[in-house]
C-alpha cells in the first residue's frame, strides 16, 4: 500500500510504502496533482517488438498520450503490484488478461512479430 505521507521542504509531497518505512520522491507535476486531493490514476503498457514497432494500451476509457506513444484503451488487462525494491534489484510486475486488440494482428503473431517483445509500464 503506497500513501502521502508528509511534504518536504519544497511542498513536494512524498510517499511512504508502508512495509519498509521508505520514502521516494514523485514528479512535481505529478506530486502537485495527487496533493489536490481525489485522483484516479490509470496504467499504461507500452508493447515494443524487437523489429521496434510500439503499441500503447490502458485502462482508461480513452486515449492517452505521453512519451511519443498513444495509449489505446482496452479491456481485460489488470495490472499486478509492483513491489517496492532498494538497490540495484530488479522491478518486476504481472499483468493478467487477454490483450484483444485490432494492431495486433493474427499474421504478426504467427511471423513471430511478438516473440521476445518487451512491455514497459
Amino acid at each position: 500500500m503506497v500513501e502521502l505521507t508528509s511534504f518536504d521542504d519544497a511542498k513536494v509531497p512524498t510517499i511512504g510504502i508502508d512495509r519498509d518505512s521508505t520514502m521516494r520522491m514523485l514528479d512535481t507535476d505529478f506530486a502537485t496533482h495527487i496533493a489536490q486531493g481525489e485522483t484516479t490514476l490509470r496504467h499504461c503498457w507500452r508493447l515494443i517488438r524487437r523489429d521496434d514497432v510500439m503499441l500503447g494500451f490502458t485502462d482508461h476509457n480513452g486515449v492517452l498520450a505521453f512519451d511519443g506513444t498513444d495509449y489505446a484503451p482496452v479491456n481485460g488487462l489488470d495490472g499486478g503490484d509492483v513491489p517496492a525494491r532498494l538497490g540495484a534489484q530488479v522491478q518486476t510486475s504481472e499483468v493478467f488478461g487477454v490483450l484483444t486488440s485490432a494492431a495486433i494482428s493474427e499474421d504478426d503473431i504467427l511471423l513471430g512479430r511478438y516473440d521476445g517483445a518487451m512491455v514497459e509500464i
